[in-house]
């Protein structure tokens, strides 16, 4: 399993034979909260080429970009909670797989599986399986108790976390890695929802957010390895 980083909660996630790209955002989305502090590590075109399967975690417009899902093979399976709804304009893609929360599906040569998050009414994370790896892919959320129940039903090794960047939102902080470590059990954090910042400006945003989380970590959690990848950072899992 390998994590390639292409910025902010979009990520290229290799595992079993798969290409697996999450919450696609290249484009700006003026109707996004958050604007980009760092240009993403492909295009949408490159992401669409090379993706076996995505996705879709909620359909905010910096984690569903239309430009990438009109590049994509229709053939692509895209996989969503059910009863999303597309961005307004937007067409659905051509195969669309809906979860429900706990649903676990075989696609292709991974496991997916649908976990709860606590953002928008219509929202979710995922786990993926290949072979003896699985790894939490947390969409937008903040700590929450459900994260003990996919410890115990859908262990996992790895935690990919959003860090919230700004005072208000969805996202775990320094103030609640430790609790979400120790409900998810696990032995590996990669940070995403890097790579933005809110648009209210400086009192909106918390300065340095992925390393106060990394140094609480640190602190208290040594024996847990954290990432906070820059775009286009490459991170093997084995």
């Amino acid at each position: 399993m390998r994590v390639t980083m292409i910025g902010h909660s979009t990520l290229l996630i290799e595992a079993g034979q798969e290409r697996i790209v999450t919450d696609p955002f290249f484009t700006s989305a003026p109707r996004s909260v958050t604007v980009r502090t760092s240009p993403p590590s492909m295009t949408g075109e490159e992401a669409a080429a090379t993706a076996t399967l995505v996705l879709v975690s909620h359909n905010h417009p910096d984690h569903c970009d239309p430009s990438f899902f009109a590049a994509l093979d229709p053939s692509v399976p895209v996989v969503i909670p059910k009863g999303m709804e597309w961005p307004a304009g937007m067409e659905a893609p051509g195969n669309v797989v809906e979860l429900e929360e706990w649903e676990t599906q075989q696609i292709g040569t991974v496991t997916v599986s649908a976990t709860p998050a606590e953002h928008v009414p219509v929202c979710c994370g995922f786990v993926i399986k290949a072979e003896k790896r699985r790894l939490y892919f947390a969409g937008d959320t903040k700590a929450a108790a459900f994260m003990r129940q996919i410890a115990t039903e859908l262990p996992v090794e790895i935690a990919v976390l959003p860090i919230r960047c700004a005072r208000l939102g969805p996202g775990i902080t320094a103030g609640t890695i430790v609790e979400t470590v120790e409900m998810l059990d696990v032995d590996r954090v990669i940070a995403m929802h890097l790579h933005v910042r809110a648009k209210g400006g400086p009192l909106a945003n918390i300065k340095h957010p992925a390393s106060r989380v990394g140094d609480t970590v640190r602190e208290w959690k040594p024996g847990v390895r954290f990432n906070a990848p820059k775009a286009g950072t490459v991170i093997d899992l084995g």
